[in-house]
C-alpha cells in the first residue's frame, strides 16, 4: 500500500487500509480517491517479496510522472514494525531508480521519532541503485577513470585506496591485465580497497568497461550492452562499501578495469601472456578476457590470505544460455560456502545454481606452446571458465566464482543482481 503526496507536504493526509492477500496481484498498484494509491502485496510472507511489491509501486508511479511519495508501513503477518518499516524503505528507494535520472525524487516513510534504525536499509537500496547507475551508463562516460572517482568518492575515510596504472603494472607483472588491455588507447587501472578489521574477506570483480571481444570481434547485434560487463566490478564495490560501513569485518577489493578493443596493438589469438602467477597462457580466443584479469587479480588477491576469496564476473555467455536471466551460476570446492551463499539467496529473493567444477572439461585446454590455453571451447563454456580459474587458486577450499552473466541486464536496464545476497551472506 502506497500513499502518494504531490506538491507540499500535507500534515492531514489520512492513512490507507492496507491490504494482505487481497485481489491485487504482487506489485499491482492501484488508484484509489484522489493521491491514494495501493499496491498488492501477495500472499508470500518473505521480505524481499514485500520489498519487491514496494519496488514495483513506486516505479510504476514514478514512470507516471509523479516524484513524491510517502510509502505507509502495512501490518504484516510475522514482521515486527520495525522489520517491515526497513523493508518498505529498502524496496521503495530502489524501485525510485531511473537512468539517467531518478523516476522517484523523494521517498517518505513515517517513522520520525520513533527511533527505528532503517538506515541500513536505505543505504543498501542506495548503493545497489548506484551499481546500476555504473552498469547503465555509456562506456564513453564511465570510463576506468570515471570508476575510481565514484568508488573514491563513496566509501569512507579509513578504507585504503590503491590505484596502479600502466607503468606500476608493468613493473609488477600483471601481464593478463595488460594484455587484454593494450588494443585500448585508454589506460588500464587496477583498484585495490583495503579496510582492516575482523578477519579478511577478499572480493575480486571483473571490470571490462566494454568489451568488443578484440580481435576476436563480437557480432555487432546486442553489442552495445557489453558496456555492462563491468557489472561484477560494479558488485564488488558495492558489497566492499556496505560491509565497511556496517560491520567490523576487515575486508579487500580487487577490481581491475580495462578495456578489449581491437587495433593495431590488441592481443592477437595465437599470443602467449605471461600472468602475474608466472603461468604462461597461449591465446585461442581474445574474446575469453575476462578470465585473464580475474586469474591476475585472484592470484594478487591470494597473497593477503583471505578467509574467503569471491569473484564475481559477467564471464560466460553460456551462463545464460544453461541458466537464463534469473539463475547466477556458482562454482567452487566448499560445499558449506556454496551452500550458505545458495540459502542466503533464497531469502534474498536471488537465485543461484551450483556447477560442477569437472576436471575431464580441462582436457581442451591443453597446449604445446605455454601451461594451458585460454579457451576451451563452447561446450560447458561456464564450467571451463571456472575451471580456468582454478588454476590460479591455491586456497581452493576457500573460493567461490560466481558467474551473473545474463543477470546484470533486465530490459536493457540494469538489476544490481547478487548485491543483496553477498552482503548478507559475508556480514
Amino acid at each position: 500500500m502506497i500513499i502518494v503526496r504531490r506538491g507540499k507536504e500535507r500534515k492531514d493526509m489520512p492513512s490507507l487500509e492496507g491490504v494482505w492477500g487481497g485481489e491485487l496481484d504482487h506489485g499491482e498498484v492501484w488508484r484509489g480517491k484522489k493521491d491514494k494509491y495501493m499496491v498488492g502485496l501477495g500472499k508470500e510472507t518473505k521480505p524481499h517479496h514485500v520489498r519487491d511489491a514496494f519496488a514495483k509501486g513506486v516505479e510504476y508511479l514514478g514512470k507516471k510522472g509523479i516524484r513524491k511519495v510517502l510509502c505507509e508501513i502495512p501490518d504484516i503477518p510475522g514482521f515486527s514494525f520495525e522489520s517491515a518499516a526497513g523493508v518498505v524503505a529498502e524496496g521503495a528507494v530502489y524501485g525510485g531508480y531511473g537512468y539517467p535520472d531518478d523516476v522517484m525524487r523523494e521517498v517518505v516513510i513515517p517513522i520520525k521519532g520513533m527511533g527505528i534504525p532503517i538506515e541500513e536499509n536505505v543505504e543498501k537500496a542506495r548503493m545497489i541503485n548506484l551499481a546500476r547507475r555504473m552498469v547503465d551508463a555509456p562506456a564513453n562516460e564511465l570510463t576506468a577513470q570515471r570508476f575510481v572517482e565514484l568508488v573514491k568518492e563513496n566509501v569512507p575515510e579509513d578504507v585504503r585506496i590503491t590505484v596502479y596504472g600502466r607503468k606500476e603494472l608493468e613493473k609488477k607483472g600483471f601481464g593478463g591485465i595488460l594484455a587484454v588491455a593494450q588494443g585500448s588507447d585508454r589506460e588500464p587501472l587496477y583498484l585495490v580497497l583495503e579496510r582492516k578489521g575482523r578477519g579478511l574477506i577478499g572480493l575480486v570483480g571483473k571490470g571490462v568497461i566494454f568489451d568488443s571481444g578484440g580481435i576476436s570481434l563480437k557480432d555487432s547485434k546486442g553489442m552495445h550492452v557489453m558496456k555492462g560487463d563491468m557489472a561484477g566490478a560494479a558488485v564488488v564495490f558495492a558489497v566492499f562499501s556496505m560491509l565497511v560501513k556496517f560491520t567490523d569485518r576487515g575486508v579487500m577489493a580487487f577490481i581491475p578495469l580495462v578495456e578489449n578493443l581491437p587495433s593495431g596493438r590488441a592481443l592477437k589469438p595465437g599470443d602467449v601472456v605471461k600472468m602475474y602467477s608466472g603461468k604462461r597462457v597461449e591465446i585461442i580466443s581474445t574474446d575469453a578476457e575476462g578470465r585473464l584479469i580475474l586469474a591476475d587479480a585472484l592470484w594478487h588477491a591470494e597473497e593477503h590470505n583471505p578467509d574467503v576469496l569471491i569473484d564475481v564476473a559477467t564471464l560466460t555467455g553460456g551462463c545464460n544460455l544453461a541458466l537464463g536471466p534469473d539463475i547466477a551460476a556458482v562454482m567452487g570446492y566448499n560445499d558449506k560456502l556454496i551452500e550458505g551463499l545458495v540459502e542466503t539467496g533464497k531469502e534474498e529473493g536471488e537465485n543461484f545454481w551450483r556447477l560442477p567444477l569437472y576436471e575431464g572439461y580441462f582436457k581442451p585446454f591443453e597446449s604445446k606452446v605455454a601451461d594451458f590455453k585460454n579457451s576451451g571451447g563452447r561446450e560447458a563454456s561456464t564450467i571451463k571458465a571456472g575451471l580456468f580459474l582454478s588454476r590460479f587458486i591455491r586456497r581452493k577450499k576457500k573460493w567461490l566464482h560466481i558467474d551473473i552473466a545474463g543477470k546484470e541486464f533486465r530490459d536493457e536496464r540494469a538489476t544490481g543482481f547478487g548485491i543483496r545476497t553477498l552482503y548478507s551472506f559475508l556480514k
